[in-house]
């Protein structure tokens, strides 16, 4: 199960030290904000919700045609654009905000490359986005924390209110944690 620092180290700054399944240890730097919007823009206009099918139903006066949000298909093509959506920007994070923290990386990306059909490209940052993809982020849960990560710092600057969101988000996910207390304004 990949580990987050313990909610006293969120206080530091710079990127956030996470170590994923596999044991790799990344860097995550906050996403940048504006270019958010544009990602989320970007990726509504490369995968665009379907239109609904119309359905028609009986009404006071006769029928009425409307959308049938209900329809299996249309419910299959809109998750399947969502998917395709979550994906994009994922990616985008990858690219944009996770860092290998130790130099072996690179090693274990040329390996990769001999047993894998993708190749990666002939740059570092092609090479660094393989290794993540084929060996950092091995489960879904890698890809969620990092994803959480660099989306978190992005709209949480403040270290303490970090630091608040975190304690409620574990309290949530039902942390068992003995380290984890609820912080309080006598700590601020």
């Amino acid at each position: 199960m990949p580990k987050k620092k313990k909610t006293e180290e969120l206080l530091e700054p710079g990127p956030e030290e996470i170590t994923l399944s596999g044991g790799a240890v990344v860097l995550v730097s906050p996403f940048p904000l504006d270019l958010w919007w544009d990602l989320q823009a970007r990726a509504r206009e490369d995968h665009p919700d379907p239109a609904p099918p119309k359905k028609e139903i009986k009404v006071v006066d006769g029928t009425e045609e409307v959308d049938d949000l209900e329809n299996p298909e249309y419910k299959r093509a809109k998750e399947e654009a969502e998917t395709a959506r979550n994906v994009f920007v994922t990616e985008a994070i990858l690219d944009l905000c996770v860092r290998p923290a130790d130099g072996d990386w690179k090693r274990q990306a040329e390996r990769l490359a001999r047993y894998s059909t993708e190749t990666p490209g002939d740059d570092e940052d092609d090479l660094r986005l393989f290794w993540l993809k084929k060996c950092g982020c091995r489960v879904a849960d890698d890809y969620d924390l990092v994803v959480h990560s660099a989306v978190s710092q992005m709209f949480v600057s403040d270290p303490e209110v970090r630091r608040r969101l975190e304690f409620f988000r574990r309290a949530l996910e039902g942390a068992e944690d003995p380290d984890l207390d609820a912080p309080g304004a006598a700590e601020a």
